[in-house]
């Protein structure tokens, strides 16, 4: 066998390397913001999950969820930079660059229709969440009132006045029938 030998004459059986692999991290610093931006991706995609469910499977059906993701990251990327600058905690952080990631995309037609639903047509309501297929029944809802939503210019002021509470009543009621 040849090769180095150490201080004590014995030569090494493999390759020593380091234990880890050198980073691209050229600070602490920049750990720590990799760090947050994994964080806020997971939230973010958590977020999205459970109040427009919808978005994530028309995403991964398109094979675009995680570019939708890295992207949506990338624009809060100034923000998170100047928070850590200001010396901000990582909570507030991490709280500030959420609401800036989801303020756009309120109000959430999703849960909207999840309380009318309950609210309205309980017996569906119940049926389907024991049979598994709710979040799937309102995906189908949200999509069947969206030009509804869409031409009532649909806002969290105006969720629960009487015209759009009776406008999407009325699709829910309609789909009801189509479908059952």
């Amino acid at each position: 066998m040849s090769g180095p030998v150490n201080k004590l004459g014995y030569q090494p059986l493999a390759p020593i390397h380091p234990a880890v692999e050198p980073t691209k991290f050229n600070s602490f610093q920049d750990l720590k913001n990799s760090v947050m931006q994994q964080r806020l991706k997971q939230k973010f995609w958590a977020h999205i999950l459970v109040n427009n469910p919808g978005l994530i499977i028309e995403l991964e059906q398109q094979d675009h969820l995680n570019a939708y993701l890295e992207s949506k990251i990338e624009s809060v990327l100034p923000l998170l930079d100047q928070l850590t600058s200001e010396g901000k905690a990582d909570y507030i952080i991490e709280e500030l660059c959420i609401h800036a990631l989801v303020a756009e995309m309120r109000p959430y037609r999703f849960n909207y229709l999840w309380n009318v639903l309950e609210q309205e047509f309980s017996p569906f309501f119940k049926s389907w969440e024991q049979d598994g297929i709710l979040t799937f029944e309102l995906i189908n809802l949200q999509q069947h009132c969206k030009d509804t939503f869409d031409a009532l210019g649909f806002t969290m002021d105006d969720a629960y006045e009487d015209q759009v509470y009776n406008a999407i009543t009325g699709m829910i009621d309609e789909y009801l029938r189509q479908q059952y």
